[in-house]
Order: C-alpha cells, then sequence, then structure tokens
C-alpha cells in the first residue's frame, strides 16, 4: 500500500527530508565515510531514563546518527531543519518500552519524522511503533511511515547537515537481496505513507553529487 498524508499546513517546510535507500554495499560506504567523525551509534535497545547508559536506545541532539538490525524493532529520526536530530531511536518491542514510552514521548519534538520497522504477528511490535505514530500526529509532526516489513531487517544512517535518511532494506536470510525501488518497497512493507515533506530516492550506491547539489545541501542545513 503506497498512499500520502496531507499535511498542507506545514506548507512553511521550504526544504523535504531525504529518504535514500541504497543496497547493503552502497550504505557501507556511506558508513565508512562518516564513522570516525561525530557519530552515535545506536547498538542496545532499551528505553533509559538516564540517555548516557550503555544500554539506552535513544539519542538527542544527533548530527549523525547509525543503526542497525531493525527487524521488529521501531527505529526512526525525528528532524528539525538547519539544526541536529531532537532524537533518534532504536527500540526493541518488549514490554518494559511500553511501559517506558513516555520517557521518549517527551522528547519526540521538531519539523517531521520517519519511522521504520515492525512486523505483524510479534508481541508488542505493532503497538510500540503506533505509540510512536499517533506520539507524531499529536504533536502534529509530518511523518513518514514505513510499516510492518516481512522478512526484512534495515540499517541506517541519518545525517543533519544534508537531512537525509540512508536506508538498507533487505532480506533477512538472503542478504543481497534488498530493496530497490517502489514497488520492492510496497511489496516487503504492510504500510507505506511518504509525507509530502518527505522525498525518496532508490540507489545502488549514492550518486556523485554535482556542484548544485552541494549548493542546495548548504543552504538546506541553514534554512531556518
Amino acid at each position: 500500500m503506497y498512499s500520502t498524508v496531507d499535511y498542507s499546513n506545514q506548507s512553511s517546510i521550504a526544504f523535504k527530508s531525504r529518504i535514500v535507500f541504497l543496497s547493503p554495499q552502497g550504505l557501507g560506504k556511506v558508513f565508512a565515510r562518516f564513522k570516525n567523525k561525530d557519530f552515535a551509534n545506536i547498538y542496545h535497545f532499551c528505553i533509559s531514563n538516564n540517555e548516557k547508559a550503555r544500554s539506552n536506545c535513544y539519542k538527542t541532539n544527533v548530527l549523525r546518527g547509525y543503526t542497525k538490525g531493525v527487524k521488529t524493532c521501531t527505529a526512526g529520526i525525528c528532524a528539525e531543519k538547519g539544526k541536529r536530530a531532537p532524537l533518534f531511536w532504536h527500540v526493541e518491542n518488549i514490554r518494559a518500552n511500553l511501559e517506558k514510552f513516555p520517557v521518549l514521548a517527551n522528547l519526540i519534538k521538531g519539523t517531521n519524522a520517519i519511522i521504520i520497522g515492525s512486523k505483524k504477528n510479534y508481541k508488542y511490535s505493532t503497538e510500540l511503533f503506533d505509540k510512536f505514530e499517533n506520539e507524531t500526529k499529536c504533536k502534529g509532526l509530518p511523518t513518514t511511515i514505513i510499516k510492518g516489513t516481512n522478512n526484512e531487517e534495515v540499517s541506517m544512517l541519518y545525517e543533519a547537515n544534508a537531512d537525509t535518511l540512508y536506508v538498507c532494506m533487505n532480506d533477512i536470510y538472503k542478504k543481497d537481496n534488498y530493496v530497490a525501488s517502489m514497488k520492492d518497497l510496497q511489496k516487503v512493507c504492510d504500510v507505506v505513507k511518504i509525507s509530502p515533506t518527505d522525498s525518496i530516492e532508490f540507489y545502488d550506491f549514492l550518486p556523485k553529487e554535482t556542484p548544485k547539489q552541494k549548493l542546495k545541501k548548504l543552504l538546506k542545513f541553514f534554512w531556518n
């Protein structure tokens, strides 16, 4: 299913967040470019009252964020045009996280959001995803929803300077089978809703930027 949501009251957002789907090797090249820089890597998936706790599943004020292995979990980004991301997360579908969700609810803010993950028929998975979706809706954040993958897992990297979420969605058991088109994405997900505040692209490898694109990215970061 592919559709859009009407966020006409958000017309003041001048630039769209880019969602760029890549091959596993393509995302690997993007990751290699940033891994030794200011980087938030989420590899534990429990909500904590202490953001600095080793087991914590979220980061705030993110310049660059990365996580992998999103299967039954819910992951996403709250973006803020021209600024670091207010929230980047990868939350496991367990009861304790449902109970602690208000910790993250208080941190959800920005200009728009992107939520990815969840698998139906897994305990707490859909419920946790829905909590994020409902919270962004209550706060008036235009939100892209990519929900209910089949046999896929997701790796994703967000770069605030370019307001771009790089995504690889590939088969858990056959790593070389990955989402390479909108048709693929619709086929492997239960719900795909791309917000008018976002754009979506598909490549094997990220194309080199032209001078015009570099200028646009610079203007995008400083836009307020």
